[in-house]
């Protein structure tokens, strides 16, 4: 008997040996993947003996395992025995961390970071101190790449003695022959530097900054060394500030290389956050205007989208004339640019200058710069200005705005290239949002309208979008009065608007079927928002929709269905169950129909939605038997969908619909409903088709029949049942494996005649079954039914 137990507890450390070094990738991965279940089932000692020392061995995998491995690692606390056992960890992670692939590192130092505070301090100096040591002095660059992040880690929980050894050992990773270390170095000189005390950071740390930052020969180093400069920065006095850090400052800002002013340009506001406001006006203004005014496009870039903060931060008391003297007679050059990505930077930020300078200064300075970047030909300086029209709202006011700017807007909505009027549209509900409805009703409502009758069919659409958000965005008033009106209003208020309507009722009738679309998409909109659930929906939108029920193009087609089922719930409320059947009934039928299969699936996939909508006695008399008769369609993707769809409504309408309806008694078969079951013994004879893909389709259907909550029945046991199991001895092992599955979920459905006399046997034959595959389901569906019995 222990001989047995010992076999079964070695088990799973098998399969995970064997899946390991299987051939196929996805294999190891899925394995590695379940590193966590294992040693569960291991436990805490054979984790720690076996499985461990298994995994340090196998560190040659593919880097995709590996950094699965590494994250898997992560959560292994608990699983070796707490804390006290942590140390057990290190091995194949030390290994990992010294690969050749940086994703694979990245994981295994992120893991051994997230280790570190498990470690007891007297483990920490025994184990992890000698793994950073080892790491740091490693023969091949990587190795010690990756020991540059985890001294932060351990420094404030070592001895002084060890903190000076481990200072001492960055020194000499920061001034490694390797490029790769120093960067690495580089890249964590500022987080090392933070747990350093004072006197150790001047000491030994603040010399390699200027070192890093400046003196390297290599632009990725360099560029690391302003990041750490940052963080310098916020530990550092005002002295050590001016004397050390201000120098490294000036010199990344007229670095020869681009990359490095790009990175000192990202980050000038961070660092103007950690340091005293004075040390700001004397010195980062002058650093922040040369940056602006950088020889490379990337870099002014980057320093102008930086403008709104740092104008923001500058001290109050002198932030207007610095702006003014200094920053201001820049931007209005950078205004010019051919530079796209500098202008569209510019903009987006350029209006925020506007409440820190005042009303006077706006409309002096700023206003001709935004004017000119309004006509700017590229959209996005044109929407980065619009987007920001509230900042200079709120100091110029709605009077002035619309006197200044609304001329420029209203000159690009007639553009004479369509895709500025088309960028315009766009900005039209932030301009509405911005300028309140009155001045948006004298100034942009009719432009709105005229854009419905557009020559471009693009613009013609995105004004009906434009339309349907302003409905949403002003209200039912808004809409009633300007842009539908009563009926007998129509022609007198906005004759443009009907005029927009008709045309676009006009496309229906094109011969272009993407025009029609067009008209389907633009009638949808109009239809859905909620000030035009009206007359307007009855007498012009709906009937041209219907209409094009019957259009010859299946994609048109499709679109009808969109429109009609998808906003069903709306259409309903407007028009009542009796319009409703009377009406969009017959379209929908004529498309359950349609020869295109695809249309009848979709259609399908709506039926749900339309019995909630529709009702019972409505959905019996019209499309109950449209169902039934889908269960038997030439194509199986319909057939399958049939069954599932028909599963739904059972569960949807309940017992009483599905045994009176669908299920019958088996003296009513016939003489209520023979299409049914000539769709089930159609499906019944599809598990003697030769093609085992048909014979999973109609395993697949008898499943979603037998668990339908009306078909716990002699329906199951008579018919489904039957043909489940005479599939047990089918020549394919994947139908065989669908056959356990269906036995174990259907299984407590089954009386428990039908489980001892049918069930229970196949299973147990069909767990000896050659494939492992077919034998694992098989037992797995027989613990599924012992647990049921219980």
């Amino acid at each position: 008997m222990s001989a047995e137990v010992s076999d079964e507890s070695l088990f799973p450390i098998a399969i995970l040996i064997d899946e390991l070094r299987n051939d196929d990738m996805q294999t190891r991965l899925a394995s590695v993947k379940k590193l966590t279940t294992i040693s569960l089932a291991l436990g805490p000692e054979r984790t720690r003996n076996e499985l461990i020392p298994f995994l340090a061995d196998i560190i040659y995998d593919e880097d995709e395992v590996l950094r699965e491995m590494a994250q898997q690692l992560a959560e292994f606390v608990p699983l070796v025995g707490g804390p006290e056992y942590v140390y057990c960890l290190l091995p194949p992670l030390e290994g990992l961390a010294s690969v050749e692939e940086t994703v694979v590192r990245e994981k295994a130092i992120e893991t051994l970071r997230a280790l570190a505070p498990s470690f007891s301090p007297k483990d920490l100096g025994a184990h992890f101190l000698p793994l950073v040591k080892r790491l740091a002095t490693g023969e091949w660059f990587t190795s010690r790449t990756s020991a540059c992040g985890l001294f932060s880690v351990i420094y404030r929980h070592s001895p002084n003695a060890v903190r000076t050894d481990l200072r001492q050992t960055f020194r000499q990773l920061c001034n490694d022959d390797t490029p790769m270390v120093r960067r690495a170095a580089a890249s964590r000189l500022g987080e090392f530097a933070r747990c350093l005390e004072p006197d150790a950071l001047r000491a030994d740390l603040l010399p390699l900054l200027p070192q890093l930052a400046q003196q390297d020969d290599q632009d990725s180093v360099r560029l690391l060394g302003v990041n750490a400069s940052v963080e310098f920065a916020e530990v550092l006095s005002v002295e050590d500030i001016l004397n050390h850090i201000i120098p490294v400052v000036r010199g990344a800002a007229e670095d020869k290389s681009w990359r490095v002013r790009y990175q000192l340009a990202d980050h000038i506001t961070d660092l103007q956050a950690a340091v005293k406001p004075q040390i700001t006006v004397q010195h980062l203004v002058d650093v922040y205007e040369h940056l602006l005014k950088d020889p490379e496009g990337e870099v002014r870039a980057a320093a102008a989208g930086k403008l709104k903060t740092f104008a923001a931060t500058l001290p109050s008391e002198s932030r207007e004339t610095i702006i003014m003297k200094n920053i201001l007679p820049i931007i209005r050059d950078m205004v010019g640019e051919t530079n796209l990505q500098v202008k569209t930077a510019l903009a987006g930020v350029m209006m925020a200058l506007a409440p820190l300078l005042g009303k006077q200064n706006t409309m002096e300075h700023l206003l001709p710069l935004f004017l000119t970047q309004l006509k700017d030909e590229n959209p996005d300086v044109r929407l980065n200005i619009i987007s920001n029209l509230e900042c200079v709202n709120q100091i110029m006011g709605i009077t002035q705005l619309s006197q200044s700017l609304l001329p420029a807007i209203v000159e690009l909505a007639s553009d004479a290239k369509w895709r500025v009027r088309l960028a315009i549209i766009e900005y039209m509900p932030l301009l509405a949002s911005q300028l309140g409805l009155q001045c948006f009703n004298e100034r942009l409502t009719n432009l709105c309208l005229n854009w419905l009758v557009d020559d471009v069919y693009a613009v013609r659409e995105a004004a009906v979008t434009n339309l349907r958000k302003l409905m949403d965005q002003f209200g039912i008033e808004w809409a009633s009065t300007q842009v539908i009106p009563r009926p007998d209003h129509y022609s007198a208020l906005h004759p443009n608007f009907l005029l927009s309507i008709f045309q676009l009722i006009q496309l229906a009738h094109d011969q272009n079927y993407l025009r029609r679309m067009i008209c389907l998409a633009s009638l949808q909109e109009l239809g859905e928002a909620e000030s035009c659930r009206s007359e307007l929906l009855h007498k012009h939108l709906l009937p041209t929709i219907i209409q094009l029920v019957h259009d010859p193009v299946p994609n048109v087609r499709f679109k009808v269905r969109l429109n009609i089922i998808s906003n069903l719930e709306c259409v309903n409320q407007i028009m009542g169950i009796t319009q409703l059947s009377q009406s969009l009934l017959p379209a929908i039928v004529e498309l359950a129909s349609d020869a295109k299969w695809r249309v009848r699936l979709a259609i399908i996939e709506y039926m749900p939605l339309l019995a909630s909508q529709l009702g019972l006695q409505c959905f019996n008399e019209r499309l109950t038997n449209l169902c039934l008769n889908w269960l038997v369609d030439d194509v199986y993707a319909v057939r399958e969908a049939a069954v599932t769809n028909l599963r739904k409504l059972m569960d949807q309408f309940g017992i009483e619909w599905a045994s009176t309806q669908v299920i019958p008694r088996p003296d009513h078969y016939s003489a209520l409903h023979p299409n049914f079951l000539l769709s089930i013994f159609q499906l019944i004879q599809l598990a003697h088709d030769q093609n085992y893909l048909r014979r999973m389709i109609c395993l697949a259907s008898l499943q979603e029949l037998g668990e339908a909550e009306s078909c716990r029945s002699e329906l199951l046991h008579k018919h489904l049942l039957p043909t489940i199991i005479q599939l047990v001895h089918d020549p394919v092992p994947n139908v065989r494996f669908k056959v356990c599955q269906i036995l174990g979920k259907l299984g407590h459905l089954l009386d428990s005649n039908a489980i001892q006399t049918f069930v229970k046997p196949s299973l147990e034959m069909l767990g000896a079954d050659g494939d492992p595959d077919v034998s694992y389901f098989a037992k797995e569906s027989c613990e599924l039914l012992r647990l049921a019995s219980r």
